[in-house]
């Protein structure tokens, strides 16, 4: 019996997450693919807000949220928080402990490896979702973050990262094994299963409603065309950060009869969105904040062939350079984003070259049947063989 429930925590796999999973669409299609793989893997969220199920299952993933209170975006505040949400999952975990703990992001990698050394957790890994996530923190806080991640990365069974810069960066810090899984979208899913090809005039963007996104240069651009296009319009989907709210409501008053405000969707539903663009818009910034990010919404574009607007953050030039599906926006300011939409609605060939072009990028390299490969290939690897015959010969790990 030992021997049996032992085994049983080599395939148990305890992800670690800091939002309620409404699903997040990164950690939904891993648990799905290890689910299908044959492990079981149950999702540890925080629910802030006490709306959410505290147990469901979907999709095979057991998904336990603990309701402790808190608030995004809190800084030092939100310390108490966090304290009470890792006291939960060192509760959770002690009862329950897995055979691998996964970890999204550096706020549960950092206490995922404590708890991985006080209950003996045989596999810990780092999930870095982003390149950079807290470039724009204090210039004191942001050293002693990177500090913390070098520390996470070299004692992680493995990172897994999403973009090229990522892989140079833990090559800097002697991270043992990285794993490049990109956030792309899964062939699999309903409506993907052809491309989708508009000469409409729908601007779309999907995704966190924030300041740095150029949303009003967008919507002047726009506005600004609408002689030449008169039926032009931008529809906007995702949640709004709580602080720019009245912003957007002003910004919503004022082009009211250009813009569409959707509302948030959950993952994947807000995918089929994409089928009412001609444009998908992916402007910003090129702050701290959002110089490295690998953006999402490039990868469901180009799944849906809709014609991209990016700023070149991340790898993105790299990407459009190997696949043009779109044009490349040196600043979010009204004239140049006015020009490139001008430059792609005007030349129908063009757009359908950037619609089909984009399309061949994600049949070939961006979706989720080879990211999926590649994750299961990990979890199946030497580290876990080795741990199957450790487990099935009634010796836990750290008793040799």
């Amino acid at each position: 019996m030992k021997a049996y429930m032992q085994r049983e925590k080599l395939y148990k796999i305890q992800m670690l997450l800091t939002n309620p999973f409404e699903p997040d669409p990164r950690v939904y299609k891993e648990a799905k693919s290890l689910v299908k793989a044959g492990f079981s893997v149950e999702v540890l969220a925080w629910d802030r807000t006490g709306l959410w199920p505290p147990a469901e299952v979907l999709d095979g993933i057991e998904i336990t949220r603990f309701r402790c209170k808190g608030k995004y975006g809190g800084g030092l505040s939100s310390l108490r928080h966090f304290l009470g949400f890792y006291w939960h999952l060192a509760m959770n975990i002690r009862r329950h402990p897995p055979g691998a703990l996964h970890c999204h992001d550096l706020d549960t990698a950092a206490v995922g490896w404590l708890l991985k050394k006080l209950f003996s957790i045989p596999i810990f890994i780092y999930d870095a979702h982003e390149p950079d996530y807290y470039a724009h923190f204090p210039k004191i806080f942001k050293y002693l973050i990177d500090r913390l991640e070098a520390f996470v990365a070299r004692r992680a069974s493995g990172v897994f990262i999403t973009n090229g810069l990522q892989e140079k960066k833990f090559q800097r810090l002697h991270a043992r094994k990285t794993l490049m899984i990109r956030n792309v979208p899964d062939p699999t899913t309903g409506g993907l299963e052809k491309p989708v090809h508009t000469n409409g005039l729908v601007i779309g963007r999907v995704g966190y409603i924030k300041p740095g996104i150029g949303l009003e240069s967008l919507l002047e651009a726009a506005a600004s065309l609408r002689k030449k296009f008169p039926a032009i319009k931008v529809v906007l989907v995702g949640k709004v950060f709580e602080a720019y709210q009245p912003i957007f409501e002003t910004l919503l008053q004022k082009y009211a009869e250009l813009v569409e405000y959707r509302g948030f969707f959950p993952y994947p539903e807000v995918l089929q969105n994409y089928r009412d663009f001609s444009i998908s818009y992916l402007g910003y910034e090129l702050t701290p904040e959002f110089r490295y990010i690998s953006p999402t919404k490039l990868f469901e574009s180009m799944a849906f062939g809709v014609p991209v607007i990016v700023s070149p953050v991340g790898d993105v030039r790299e990407i459009l350079q190997k696949y043009p599906c779109g044009l490349i926006l040196q600043t979010v300011s009204t004239a140049e984003i006015a020009t490139a939409i001008e430059d792609i609605l005007a030349a129908p060939a063009l757009q359908k070259q950037f619609s089909l072009t984009g399309r061949q990028a994600f049949e070939q390299d961006f979706n989720w049947t080879r990211m999926e490969k590649n994750l299961v290939e990990f979890y199946r690897s030497s580290s876990f063989s080795r741990l199957e015959c450790d487990y099935s010969s009634g010796t836990a790990i750290g008793e040799k």
